[in-house]
């Protein structure tokens, strides 16, 4: 049977299981609802004299979740004690709670969520000391992930050099890339083809000095590059017209990349034993 947690953002990173009756349950079989595709918002441009729209593409709106739970004690001051747990459970926290959920198969998606809306534990939804109740969960980043850190390192030992990220997730992945010196005149890219266009992604050349790493972060709502010190090396990288990689780089699962396979093409002019690129990211995917 499938399992529900919520980890709240506590230095401890509390743990509550909210399906298995220790606080509560999913009702059946309304239990969860709101997991699967996010609402999609495509980019229409229309203009006097032009048939429909011109299509830029899409958004994924934020996922909106509603759990349907219900929770059965023996007494009136269980009861009263098992309301002050689910509110402490559910309580609105500035950073996010995680909604984990650990399937039938025993694949594991997490996804990041708020409690929004009134949670109302009403006398309507009582029978007896039975208690059924709803909470909303709003999810800003709508897209699952797996919460294990996978981390692919990339050795050259020539230049040019090829090599390969595989990627099984369902949807992309922007990772956080860490490239280590000391190397001279560091570049790599990567070619997408698809039916209808291509598109190369470049980092820049870059000089990275012994004992240093650059770390290109990748991920939505950072998109930065910094030292080992922590200086940013942004501008750096935009003057040499990288917004395609810093904003579009991502890790391409199939059939985008046949098989998730994606190919990474670098270049240096020098380097010393210690170089190598790390490519770290999550697994993510489309509902549960």
């Amino acid at each position: 049977m499938a399992t529900y947690q919520i980890i709240q953002p506590d230095a401890a990173n509390t743990t509550y299981n909210i399906s298995d009756g220790t606080y509560c349950q999913l009702q059946y079989p309304n239990g969860i609802s709101g997991i699967g595709l996010p609402s999609i918002t495509r980019d229409l441009q229309r203009h006097p004299n032009i048939e429909g729209a011109i299509d830029h593409g899409f958004t994924l709106e934020p996922l909106d979740m509603m759990l349907n739970l219900y929770y059965n004690v023996s007494s009136a001051a269980a009861a009263d004690a098992r309301r002050d747990a689910i509110y402490k459970i559910f309580r609105p926290f500035d950073d996010s709670l995680k909604l984990k959920v650990t399937r039938d198969d025993g694949a594991i998606r997490q996804i990041d969520v708020h409690t929004v809306g009134m949670l109302d534990l009403p006398m309507a939804e009582r029978v007896g000391y039975d208690q059924g109740f709803g909470v909303r969960l709003l999810a800003p980043k709508p897209i699952w992930y797996e919460p294990v850190v996978y981390t692919v390192t990339i050795t050259p030992s020539a230049s040019p050099w090829v090599s390969t990220v595989s990627y099984t997730g369902n949807w992309d992945s922007y990772p956080v890339i860490k490239v280590y010196g000391e190397v001279v005149d560091f570049s790599f890219n990567s070619i997408v083809v698809t039916s209808t266009d291509t598109t190369t992604y470049n980092t820049g050349s870059f000089d990275i000095p012994a004992g240093d790493i650059y770390t290109f972060d990748l991920r939505p709502g950072y998109k930065t590059v910094t030292n080992a010190a922590g200086v940013s090396l942004l501008g750096s990288a935009i003057a040499q017209n990288t917004f395609d990689f810093l904003f579009g780089f991502r890790l391409f699962p199939d059939p985008i990349e046949a098989g998730g396979a994606n190919q990474i093409i670098g270049s240096y002019t020098s380097k010393d034993g210690t170089h190598k690129i790390q490519f770290l990211y999550y697994r993510r995917f489309l509902g549960i």
